[in-house]
């Protein structure tokens, strides 16, 4: 199985952390959040039975940020 990877980056509305809006973060958060949890609960419900295997991947940002996003 093959899934997307559930993430978004508001273009237009991100910025420096020291310039980004608290309800800005709150929303990339909560979007990102919804959907890494609806994605893996129905590829769970969908692998029940028959086996496989489930892999979680991230944006190479979360260990090295990218310039618009650095201090």
């Amino acid at each position: 199985m093959r899934l997307p990877v559930p993430g978004v980056q508001l273009f237009g509305q991100d910025a420096k952390v020291g310039e980004l809006s608290l309800e800005v973060w709150e929303k990339t958060v909560a979007i990102n959040q919804r959907g890494a949890f609806l994605t893996l609960k129905h590829a769970v419900r969908a692998l029940q039975g028959r086996g496989g295997s489930i892999i979680c991947t991230g944006s190479p940002t979360a260990v090295v940020a990218c310039g618009q996003t650095a201090l």
